[in-house]
């Protein structure tokens, strides 16, 4: 028993032990759970925004500084979450040697753990979230402090662009500032489920931040945020849209306005008040509220104020400027003005030079009551820019103070020059009616001068005539000018005085004598080419035409000046009519239908053999022979040869027109043969062709073509011999092939049909060759084809005769078919075996039948009253 009892002792004692172990591991474990509980407690305080209500951020601020404090708590929330880690290791480690089910109470216990973190990141992130939502859009309770500031201002895009009023920073930028959940959830990113972090197994369940990004709560309220943030950018742009009010100020092109404004001549009380309302504007805009708070968002209108106010500056500077300009220049014009009056007090030289000073007088005290207006407006633009207080420079001011005196000064000054210049214009008219008077006497003598000493003689040579009338044209000139000097001068003094009529006189008496040297040059050029030329070459209707344009003028010329009696003119005209008298003879031996055989007879009376293609054969040659002794002969010989050439051209013509004419032979019904279908064409040329030759053996002209004319009449004949027996034979022949293709005639008429098959052959082969060659003059000249033709045409006859023949020996049988034609009984006797054939020519052979009814015998007769009988 005692023994027992030892041992029992012994068993409580380990007993004993083994209890304090597991109730020291039990408290270790309680010990741990309180620590991860606060860990994921500061896990969930430890947000990832920071808002104090206080702090206005601009630009970058706020990025930079949710960036900065998300990193440092970022840290405490790395440090508790391996904390947490830790904690969960060590209690496995507690464990992790024991059985399946004290296994599987240790995951259920981590996943428990692993929700309370999530949980603790969820609830961190909605806080965050639901801090950020106050921040933008409040919460009823307390007033809204601004969160972002954002600068109001003008921006041009480029020089040449027009500024627009823009946000700094933009409104998407705020935008997206606070569009922070995927920043929030993206820092949470590296929290992994404690599962896979202590067990190294794959976690099943989503990862901790796609799990809180999906949080319907947290969506919910970030949909707040960007929808209040919407809100207050919806209101910044209406209020942006208060601002439009200026837009004139920025948007319209200053250069241009003020350039416009400038042309319109603008009154100098316009400049006033457009001064003055930019000096409104500038001061409203100054009144305007600096800083504007919409909600989480302060504006802060300062830029763009201070801009808008530099832009009405900028205006003021540019009006003042085109008003300084304005005003200077006419300052300066004005005095301009009063110093060109300077010139009146010098005494005029020339006629010009006192209508010019007239002229100038009387425009100055025209313009005085204008130019006095134009001084009182210069003292309002000066006193406008004084008000404005413009810098003016010390010169421009100097010459605006002594404006008054010198317009003084001035006006006396053109009542001195007018009485001076009244009596310079006396003085002028009284020299220039005496210079008058001398040169109505100095045309007079030029005049007579070129009457003595003109070149009118034709043997001076037109070099040197010309040269002497270029001389007196040149005078002539001076004279014009002096004359247009003088008449321009009285007519300044309302003197009418009419043209100098001697410097009339001798410009005509100049233009005709050069008209006629001018002739005279062209013909002696002309000659001097036609001369020498190749006489085959020569052009006799361009000779003609300008010997005739020539020889008219000089006619003209000659009755225009029929009492200047110049030589010159008498020479010329008898050059060109000489000329004239010989050109008929040139247009004879000009003539294309000259052949050699005339040249030949030409020759013969001059005793001079006649190239008319040699080089040396010119018109200069022509002269020297003595041509024009013969040209009556020459005038024959050329007139006949113009006869003989339309005998050589109609020849000429009836070969071309045989060369186009051809027989129209084509094929007979698709029977392997051919016939000759028209005729129309040939005998028509060969009518016509007859009697253009009939018409040349009856010309005086025809002997050189004699031969060549008979040998036409010949082969023509020939053609309408061939072409009317072909004509004959083939009418037979297609006659007589309709009947021979019968066979009870072919057994009938066995001799006559072998003759028609010869005939019929020769016939086929004598077509084939006109088919194969149709050429109506060549092919009808074909040896030996005429006699052909009349042997066939006589063998058909011969046949038709023995059909006739036949027929009659028919008729004589049954006396009926005399009423029938030969085609008629032809064919009734060609079809014997057939009674039906008959029934169409009942009519003709029995007077009252129109038709039979035939069976083996004849039964009734049906007469044309339709009564059988």
């Amino acid at each position: 028993m005692w023994s027992f009892m030892g041992t029992a002792k012994d068993f409580i004692q380990d007993c004993i032990v083994h209890v304090d172990k597991f109730q020291a591991l039990i408290s270790r474990y309680k010990s741990i759970n309180l620590s991860i509980s606060s860990l994921c407690q500061q896990m969930s305080e430890t947000f990832l925004i920071a808002l104090d209500g206080k702090t206005i951020y601009r630009n970058l601020e706020f990025e930079d500084a949710q960036e900065t404090h998300q990193q440092n708590q970022l840290k405490i929330l790395r440090s508790a979450h391996g904390n947490i880690v830790q904690f969960m290791t060590l209690i496995y480690s507690f464990f992790s040697k024991d059985g399946s089910q004290v296994q599987n109470h240790f995951e259920t216990y981590a996943k428990k753990v692993d929700h309370i973190v999530e949980e603790a990141l969820r609830s961190n992130i909605k806080q965050c979230m639901t801090q950020l939502c106050r921040a933008v859009s409040g919460d009823n309770k307390t007033s809204l402090s601004p969160l972002f500031k954002v600068l109001l201002t003008l921006r041009q895009a480029s020089p040449t662009a027009t500024p627009k009023i823009e946000f700094s920073p933009s409104l998407k930028k705020l935008e997206k500032n606070v569009n922070m959940l995927p920043q929030l959830i993206g820092t949470i990113s590296e929290f992994k489920r404690l599962p896979e972090l202590i067990s190294c197994k794959e976690s099943q369940e989503k990862p901790i931040h796609i799990s809180i990004g999906q949080d319907e709560e947290i969506g919910k309220i970030q949909a707040a945020v960007t929808a209040g943030m919407s809100a207050i950018v919806e209101q910044i742009y209406i209020y942006r849209k208060s601002w439009d009010k200026y837009k004139g100020i920025w948007e319209t092109d200053k250069d241009s306005f003020v350039q416009r404004y400038g042309r319109l001549n603008t009154p100098v009380s316009s400049f006033d008040a457009d001064l003055n309302r930019y000096t409104e504007k500038a001061n409203t805009i100054e009144q305007e509220d600096t800083l504007v708070n919409i909600q989480a968002v302060q504006i802060d209108c300062s830029p763009l104020k201070s801009l808008l106010v530099q832009h009405c500056n900028e205006w003021q500077i540019k009006f003042t400027q085109l008003l300084k300009n304005k005003a200077t220049g006419r300052l300066k014009e004005l005095y301009a003005m009063m110093q060109h009056s300077d010139s009146l007090r010098k005494p005029p030289v020339t006629l010009n030079e006192l209508a010019e000073k007239l002229k100038l007088l009387e425009t100055l005290q025209t313009n005085l009551p204008k130019t006095e207006a134009q001084i009182h407006l210069i003292h309002d633009q000066f006193a406008i820019l004084d008000k404005y207080e413009v810098f003016v420079e010390a010169e421009v001011q100097d010459l605006h103070g002594r404006l008054n005196g010198e317009w003084d000064l001035f006006q006396h000054k053109l009542v001195d020059c007018d009485q001076t210049l009244q009596e310079q214009k006396e003085k002028f008219k009284n020299n220039l009616l005496l210079s008058s008077q001398d040169f109505r006497e100095k045309t007079k003598l030029a005049l007579k001068d070129f009457g003595q000493t003109g070149p009118f003689n034709s043997s001076l040579g037109c070099d040197l005539a010309m040269k002497e009338i270029v001389g007196f044209r040149n005078q002539l000139e001076a004279l014009r000018q002096e004359e247009s000097t003088v008449l321009q001068g009285l007519s300044f003094f309302k003197i009418e005085q009419p043209p100098f009529r001697a410097i009339k006189i001798l410009e005509k008496d100049v233009d005709s004598l050069q008209e006629v040297w001018e002739v005279n040059l062209d013909w002696n050029r002309n000659w001097n080419v036609w001369k020498v030329g190749q006489f085959a070459t020569l052009q006799t209707e361009s000779m003609e035409s300008t010997t005739q344009e020539m020889f008219k003028r000089l006619q003209k010329l000659q009755r225009e000046l029929k009492d200047k009696q110049w030589e010159i003119i008498d020479f010329c005209k008898s050059k060109i009519d000489q000329f004239r008298r010989i050109l008929p003879l040139i247009v004879n031996l000009r003539n294309p239908a000259m052949r050699d055989r005339h040249w030949q007879e030409i020759g013969g009376d001059l005793h001079y053999t006649i190239d008319p293609t040699s080089p040396d054969f010119t018109l200069d040659k022509i002269i020297s022979l003595g041509f024009d002794m013969h040209s009556d002969k020459i005038c024959e010989v050329s007139g006949a040869s113009s006869k003989e050439l339309s005998i050589e051209q109609g020849l000429e013509n009836i070969q071309m027109t045989w060369d186009k004419i051809f027989l129209d032979v084509e094929p007979y019904k698709d029977e392997g043969h051919f016939w000759l279908r028209g005729t129309e064409e040939v005998f028509q040329a060969l009518e016509d062709n007859q009697v253009v030759l009939s018409t040349m053996k009856a010309s005086h002209f025809v002997k050189a073509f004699e031969k060549e004319v008979d040998c036409w009449e010949r082969r023509l004949s020939l053609v309408l011999e061939v072409v009317e027996m072909i004509l004959t034979v083939q009418r037979q022949w297609i006659y007589l092939e309709n009947i021979f293709r019968g066979k009870d005639i072919r057994e009938q008429l066995p001799r006559e049909c072998k003759e028609f098959e010869s005939a019929s052959s020769m016939w086929k082969s004598v077509m084939s060759r006109l088919h194969s060659d149709n050429r109506a003059l060549h092919g009808t000249h074909h040896p030996g084809l005429l006699e052909k033709l009349s042997l066939m045409n006589i063998k058909l006859e011969e046949i038709q005769k023995a059909l006739d023949m036949y027929l009659e020996t028919k008729r004589q049988i049954f006396p009926r078919f005399y009423f029938l034609s030969n085609d008629d009984v032809l064919e009734i006797l060609g079809q014997s075996q057939n009674p039906q054939a008959m029934q169409p020519h009942l009519k003709k052979c029995f007077d009252n039948i129109k038709s039979l009814r035939m069976e083996v015998m004849v039964t009734s007769v049906r007469l044309d009253d339709a009564e059988p009988v």
